[in-house]
């Protein structure tokens, strides 16, 4: 059975979501990286990227520009690009990842 994934970052939750009913049924709408068969040291680096992302958003005025230059906004685009390619190779063919960086 293969599980259909989205990878994508989103002001307070993770960066990977379902994309079908069969994945929502084994790992929720929301999922949390802890519940993939995936190494710990990816998921510390996946951690860290979401972390990291929440501080993209000036949180007293959601409106405002992001506090990010747009120096850190490309190495964080690039960061989340190698996780992507470690994600995609760590999960295996039981798995299909689509590509939704987007900040």
């Amino acid at each position: 059975m293969k599980y259909a994934l989205r990878f994508m970052f989103e002001y307070g939750g993770p960066c990977l979501w379902a994309n079908d009913k069969n994945t929502t049924d084994k790992f929720g709408y929301s999922i949390h990286c802890e519940d993939l068969p995936i190494s710990q040291p990816l998921i510390l680096k996946i951690k860290d990227l979401e972390k990291e992302f929440q501080t993209s958003l000036n949180w007293e005025n959601p409106l405002d520009v992001s506090p990010w230059s747009l120096e850190h906004r490309n190495d964080f685009l690039k960061r989340a690009h190698i996780i992507y390619d470690k994600l995609t190779i760590e999960l295996g063919h039981d798995f299909e990842v689509i590509d939704q960086i987007n900040c």
